[in-house]
């Protein structure tokens, strides 16, 4: 299947189990154990050795909550209002990368959903949750 610009399509099936394989090779897993096992078995290795898996943080997980919710302005607010008491290199250090990584995790995992935005049908935006499940993974 191709894409009207020429390039290929996968399934999103696909997709997933190439993400979820890339992280168990980049925490060093063997290829040769992991390419020919099912995205289950895959999930339940990542599971057992902790990949994905975000450090506890109640305010990350707070801000992530308001994501979910739908709370984009309060969501803002909080950035800013992070931004301005920790200042931009702690900012970046204490918030930003780390929601980042919650966020790609909870992508990755395909715990996220895309949704759209009823104002700009051009634009859409991920709702992911808090925590990526166990069997998200």
């Amino acid at each position: 299947m191709r894409s009207p610009g020429g390039e290929r399509l996968y399934p999103q099936e696909q997709v997933s189990k190439l993400r979820l394989v890339k992280r168990l090779l980049d925490a060093g897993h063997r290829s040769s154990k992991v390419l020919a096992q099912s995205i289950e078995t895959l999930q339940q290795l990542a599971e057992s050795s902790g990949i994905g898996q975000d450090a506890p943080d109640v305010e990350l997980d707070d801000m992530i909550g308001m994501l979910r919710s739908g709370a984009y302005e309060d969501f803002r607010f909080t950035l800013l209002k992070r931004a301005t008491r920790d200042g931009l290199e702690r900012f970046v250090l204490d918030v930003a990368a780390p929601l980042s990584a919650r966020v790609g995790n909870a992508w990755a995992a395909g715990a996220c959903k895309s949704i759209t935005n009823t104002s700009s049908p051009k634009r859409s935006r991920r709702r992911c949750p808090a925590r990526p499940t166990a069997s998200a993974f």
